[in-house]
């Protein structure tokens, strides 16, 4: 995937980020997700912690938009 097509996905976020080894990290908006040239560094929540988990973009298989939360309105 490319740092540009990422970029676009997440501006749409909630988003899904869907990895060759079927993990998948939960991206709800643009401040949790630092794009580089060839990796996507991912604030995730793991048992009530915040993780910082660095995704190499080119193991991306797939991203997909998420239903936006009931309280919060669209962008």
């Amino acid at each position: 995937m490319e740092p540009d097509e990422l970029r676009a996905w997440i501006r749409r976020s909630p988003v899904r980020l869907r990895m060759n080894n079927g993990d998948t990290y939960d991206v709800p908006g643009p401040e949790f997700a630092l794009i580089s040239d060839y990796s996507v560094a991912v604030l995730t929540r793991d048992n009530g912690r915040m993780l910082n988990r660095l995704l190499a973009l080119i193991n991306i298989s797939e991203v997909s938009e998420q239903p936006q939360p009931a309280d919060q309105s669209p962008t």
